[in-house]
């Protein structure tokens, strides 16, 4: 297996994605995965995911995204997205790498996997992408990841199909009254006391409620996994040990507005397989609930190709739970299956 890390210039032209790609020994692929992170984490923390998918023949690449990891230029920049509508370049940055992808793999099929954060942001780049991209075409530039061409150059406008498949790892199906009580709150912090105010108000009525089914409790992130290895890692790690700004909680809240529009219209990609990996007692996925109605949307949406697994006991982070080995081989399964089937 090799490594490789390098930049490209994000949508938002200013910020410098961190792009980090994991390579199998073999020339010859079938299939690559774009990883898509969740809040307040980095690319750097699915190295073990991603070298396992590598060792069975798999490439894997994924980006830090705006606002974390080596992206963010400064302490002051993590967790934040952007003064407006930030969520929208992070949406825009998940198709620039799945274009260089697209150079770098143009044989291979292309699998997107989003987890918590970037599964919402897959989802709308699903719902955006459904009849085309319509955003403007970015301008071409250089990237210092080994290809002097920008890739959407050089595919051209031939580029227009989905992806080949989809995987969500700790996604949710939150009660859309809730979400826009969200937006209102973080809406009103961002006009009084600007976007990069960091709000423990938000915070609390945000993910500082998933612990309360867990107390007792050790640390603040005991819902992430039963893991206390992996929690107390998630703990020190100088990339993961910030408070999201009001700013990108009102973006986020966007999103999740914006992902369920889409849905209920039936207006995003469904002519793809889906794979929906969820811990039964994970807070975001409602313990199962939200996977289930998240579930019963997509079949009613039209998607007829969905495969769903909620593992019982298990938490948020399903690939750095203490059954991860089950999760990694459920997902290689369904990669195999699945891609092997299309052309």
């Amino acid at each position: 297996m090799k490594k490789q890390e390098g930049f490209l210039d994000s949508s938002d032209g200013k910020n410098k994605l961190h792009v980090t790609r994991w390579l199998p020994d073999q020339e010859s692929l079938n299939v690559w995965v774009q990883l898509v992170h969740g809040m307040n984490e980095h690319m750097g923390r699915y190295e073990e995911f991603a070298a396992y998918l590598a060792e069975h023949g798999i490439a894997v690449m994924g980006h830090d995204c705006i606002g974390h990891g080596k992206t963010a230029a400064s302490l002051e920049d993590r967790g934040w997205f952007g003064e407006r509508q930030g969520h929208k370049f992070l949406v825009q940055d998940i198709r620039k790498v799945a274009l260089y992808g697209k150079r770098i793999f143009p044989e291979a099929k292309h699998v997107i996997l989003g987890h918590s954060m970037g599964s919402f942001m897959t989802r709308r780049y699903l719902a955006a992408y459904a009849d085309g991209w319509k955003e403007k075409e970015p301008e071409a530039q250089s990237d210092q990841c080994g290809n002097p061409e920008a890739a959407h150059r050089k595919l051209g406008v031939e580029w227009q199909q989905e992806p080949d498949g989809v995987i969500l790892s700790g996604t949710g199906n939150p009660p859309h009254e809730l979400v826009r009580f969200g937006w209102g709150l973080a809406n009103g912090f961002c006009i009084q006391k600007g976007t990069r105010d960091r709000s423990k108000t938000l915070y609390q009525m945000s993910i500082g409620t998933y612990n309360r089914q867990f107390a007792p409790v050790e640390t603040d992130y005991d819902w992430l996994s039963r893991d206390r290895e992996r929690v107390e890692k998630f703990l020190k790690d100088p990339y993961c040990d910030f408070i999201f700004t009001a700013g990108a909680y009102r973006d986020m809240f966007q999103t999740i507005l914006e992902d369920q529009r889409a849905e209920k219209r039936g207006h995003f990609v469904k002519n793809i397989p889906y794979l929906i990996i969820s811990g039964s007692d994970d807070p975001v996925g409602e313990g199962g609930k939200g996977i289930k109605r998240l579930v019963k949307r997509y079949e009613k949406a039209g998607v007829d190709d969905i495969t769903c697994h909620l593992y019982p006991e298990a938490r948020h982070e399903v690939l750095n739970e203490i059954n991860r080995a089950e999760v990694y081989e459920d997902v290689l399964a369904w990669l195999q299956e699945k891609m092997g089937e299309r052309t």
